[in-house]
């Protein structure tokens, strides 16, 4: 984009927090953040403003660096989680806006035909799972989507794929916090039309769009979950 000068500056804060020893006998959603303690690591960088498409805002850049003796891996074994908090302040120092994720530190990668997380290899055990309850239909409550967590790692599963579309965030939440690795699946599963290159919407230039758009919007929502390893288009 294109910046002016005489505009402010703002600035980003980030802060990686540890998160509090996990407490079974309480749900996920209530597991806190160790706010007393220091954070694992830190950063301010600035935020020029600029305008780009008619719009004015600033893309910020920034990198966290963790002491290797403090970072502690993500996996569906060890679902380490700490909480990324993002400050916005103005060019006065006034602070605009805060913003909290829950992340994890992971690495993913293909190498000589073998899937890695953190560098070991990883054999998946995994299910299907529709969002759909036996009562409610397609609405799902956090007590459906907790139970359906436990009951795959109680039947030693460590994979789902949400099939065949995204599931609600909550989804996501929980298989970070109780360690469930993911293949997030875009929606735009056509097969009712037909696999034939005629038939398929895939090959057709009218629909193309659509596709991107979805598989698009799936993965800018998705993408800070430790939790999500593969991508999958359906």
């Amino acid at each position: 984009g294109q910046r002016r000068r005489g505009w402010p500056a703002a600035s980003v804060e980030l802060e990686l927090l540890p998160r509090r020893r996990a407490q079974p006998e309480l749900h996920p959603a209530h597991q806190g953040t160790d706010l007393a303690a220091p954070p694992v690591a830190a950063a301010r960088v600035s935020a020029p403003l600029c305008r780009a498409g008619g719009k004015v805002g600033a893309l910020v850049h920034a990198a966290l660096r963790v002491p290797a003796g403090q970072a502690l891996p993500w996996s569906a074994e060890t679902p380490s989680l700490y909480t990324l908090l993002l400050t916005l302040r103005d060019a006065a120092g006034s602070v605009v806006e805060v913003l909290a994720q829950r992340v994890g530190l992971r690495t993913v990668e293909v190498r000589a035909g073998r899937l890695l997380v953190n560098g070991r290899p990883v054999t998946l055990a995994g299910v299907n799972r529709h969002e759909h309850h036996p009562e409610t239909g397609h609405v799902v409550s956090d007590e459906s989507m907790l139970r359906d967590v436990r009951l795959m790692k109680d039947l030693n599963f460590n994979t789902v794929r949400t099939s065949h579309y995204p599931n609600a965030e909550r989804w996501y939440e929980l298989c970070d916090e109780l360690g469930l690795y993911v293949i997030d699946e875009a929606n735009i599963e056509s097969h009712g039309m037909g696999f034939e290159p005629k038939h398929t919407l895939a090959a057709r230039p009218d629909f193309r769009e659509a596709h991107v758009e979805r598989v698009r919007r799936v993965c800018e929502r998705d993408k800070n979950h430790p939790s999500v390893i593969v991508w999958s288009l359906g």
